[in-house]
């Protein structure tokens, strides 16, 4: 996937994610929560599960744990997407075009 590195602000916002217990709310109990990934919580769907922005979520792993984005990238493939955690598993969001 093509990812457009100039459009990660690399600066999350003070106010972690000021929406994060209105999505939670909504939320099915049993929808996975990922750790360390709450200001990339965007909403939910129809049955409950917590939608992730994916570019968000590359932003927790550069600016919290230091990350460049190309590893950002990598490790949500590889340990996030890649765990396919079968019922209860979230959605992640990317508004890029893969080709």
């Amino acid at each position: 996937m093509e990812f457009n590195k100039k459009e990660i602000r690399m600066q999350k916002p003070e106010e972690e994610n000021p929406n994060l217990d209105f999505y939670l709310d909504r939320a099915d109990p049993e929808a996975l929560r990922f750790d360390g990934f709450d200001y990339a919580i965007i909403g939910t769907d129809h049955k409950g599960l917590l939608v992730y922005d994916h570019e968000r979520m590359v932003e927790c792993c550069v600016v919290d744990d230091g990350m460049s984005v190309d590893e950002a990238i990598e490790y949500i493939d590889y340990n996030v997407i890649g765990i396919n955690a079968g019922d209860g598993f979230t959605i992640i969001f990317s508004d890029e075009k893969i080709v």
